[in-house]
């Protein structure tokens, strides 16, 4: 079985449910701290898990 990536959940709904979801035909960008979505008229940025010395995304801040 494949492994889906967060981009491939994001912008590829599961097509049993008769939802349409709001990531379709959304644009992905990837960058070294995150992935941003961009779909008509909004942007979505979800940040990975890394540290890099001069930022820590490894633990969610509280």
């Amino acid at each position: 079985m494949k492994r889906r990536t967060v981009a491939d959940v994001m912008t590829k709904p599961d097509r049993r449910s008769e939802s349409v979801s709001l990531m379709d035909n959304a644009a992905v960008s990837e960058t070294h701290i995150g992935i941003v979505f961009f779909t008509a008229d909004r942007a979505y940025k979800l940040k990975k898990p890394v540290n890099l010395g001069f930022l820590d995304f490894s633990t969610r801040e509280l």
